[in-house]
């Protein structure tokens, strides 16, 4: 929670880490069982503004599309928030990155955006990364299961009988 009264006007600084246990608050939903990031959080306050800047360093614990072992993600990142102080607007067309708050809030919980920024800036496909000699990192046994899996089926001579029938 990032208190708002209290904050004075100027340029702020939070440092937070972000592991384990915040992962594990959204472990049904999330795709980050595991994690190591540090947060800094610059905060930039006006009278009617504030200027979030994320800076994410660190690391997550993924799991590979390819052959369903885990593996360490590195993630270096930087997402921007504003949040405007007054009357909350209705209109469908805000946009993302502003949030307004009305004049009664007083704290702002960052911990919903802290994981859509995180989750926003996964690989699109997770996949192992190559090794110091340039070779795959997945699992060889798993990748040999799915080569004899994906193989393809033997031609049933039924089929032949019935292809005469065509011509």
């Amino acid at each position: 929670m990032l208190p708002l009264n209290a904050l004075p006007a100027g340029i702020h600084a939070y440092q937070f880490e972000v592991g384990d246990d915040f992962f594990a608050c959204f472990k049904d939903v999330s795709q980050v069982s595991r994690g190591e990031l540090a947060l800094s959080l610059e905060v930039r306050k006006d009278s009617t503004v504030l200027a979030l800047t994320f800076h994410f360093l660190g690391k997550v614990l993924l799991t590979c599309d390819r052959c369903l072992g885990e593996f360490w993600h590195p993630m270096d990142f930087s997402e921007r928030l504003f949040v405007k102080f007054g009357e909350k607007s209705t209109d469908p067309t805000e946009v993302d990155d502003v949030l307004e708050l009305g004049p009664e809030e007083n704290s702002l919980d960052l911990s919903q955006h802290i994981y859509e920024y995180v989750h926003l800036n996964l690989p699109y496909r997770k996949v192992h990364p190559e090794d110091a000699q340039g070779q795959d990192g997945c699992d060889p046994e798993m990748l040999a299961r799915l080569e004899a899996l994906s193989a393809p089926p033997e031609p049933d001579p039924r089929w032949d009988k019935l292809k005469t029938i065509l011509n």
